[in-house]
């Protein structure tokens, strides 16, 4: 019976404990930012989240029903899901977010 019970049910041994994927995530301080900056950042946070997501199991499925962000809520949540993950949430999901960077990423493929 206790052969298929895990101590560790979301462990991927394959992956090593830190599986931050490589690069740093962008830095989460905009003061005085143009908009050339907030582009640079949404974008490498973008790819930072992205590839970060990839690592992760997702169960239920992909929430694709939900509404489209607004640009200063997007980037907001990517703020906001890179602190968490900096703070050692390493498995929280912002699944509003999540669904957003799915369509814009598919749209952007189209």
């Amino acid at each position: 019976m206790e052969d298929f019970l895990s101590k560790h049910p979301f462990y991927r041994p394959n992956l090593p404990l830190d599986h931050a994927p490589a690069g740093q995530p962008p830095s989460l301080v905009l003061t005085n930012s143009s908009e050339e900056q907030l582009a640079a950042f949404e974008k490498a946070a973008e790819a930072y989240v992205l590839a970060r997501y990839k690592t992760l199991r997702f169960f239920g499925g992909l929430p694709n029903h939900m509404p489209t962000l607004e640009r200063q809520d997007r980037i907001a949540r990517l703020q906001d899901q890179i602190a968490f993950w900096q703070t050692g949430c390493s498995y929280a999901i912002d699944e509003r977010l999540l669904a957003d960077l799915l369509r814009r990423r598919k749209a952007a493929k189209a």
